[in-house]
């Protein structure tokens, strides 16, 4: 375990190149998130772009079989506003561990269900109190730059 990476880190920055070289910022300019290492080898990491619109039903409304049936097209629409709302938001924890200049996130609980129980892998780079983890898929490099302290960001 890197103890170095112990603590709570605030993202400051998400960007994604693509394939074709383009970069993207899919989060928006100002995303936000929260990344915690505990020294006893767990993580989570919780990021969203912030300015997700508000449902217009709760969540237990939503559940209850009757309003399916009471209110189709309001029951339709919700669904539309969670799709919309989790795309925007990814979430997961579990153990961790570091090899060389890399962190491995082993998923334990995740947003994206196909994650659980998978290997997380980021390249880790620690730098004047920054913590920059990159992630390499399908032809994507996820940049996430995350700080200690958000006071001047």
């Amino acid at each position: 375990m890197n103890t170095s990476l112990v603590g709570t880190w605030f993202l400051v920055s998400l960007q994604t190149t693509l394939p074709d070289g383009r970069k993207i910022q899919p989060y928006g300019p100002a995303p936000r998130g929260i990344l915690i290492y505990t020294a006893d080898g767990y993580m989570s990491a919780n990021l969203m772009q912030p300015d997700r619109a508000p449902l217009r039903a709760s969540l237990a409304q939503v559940a209850h079989p009757l309003f399916r049936w009471r209110h189709p097209i309001r029951f339709l629409s919700t669904l539309r506003q969670l799709i919309n709302a989790a795309s925007r938001v990814q979430a997961y924890a579990g153990r961790y561990h570091c090899e060389g200049d890399e962190v491995q996130h082993e998923v334990d609980v995740a947003l994206l269900p196909n994650w659980v129980n998978g290997t997380q892998r980021r390249r880790l780079q620690l730098t004047s109190g920054q913590l920059i983890l990159t992630a390499e898929e399908t032809g994507m490099k996820h940049t996430l730059v995350w700080q200690r302290n958000l006071s001047g960001v």
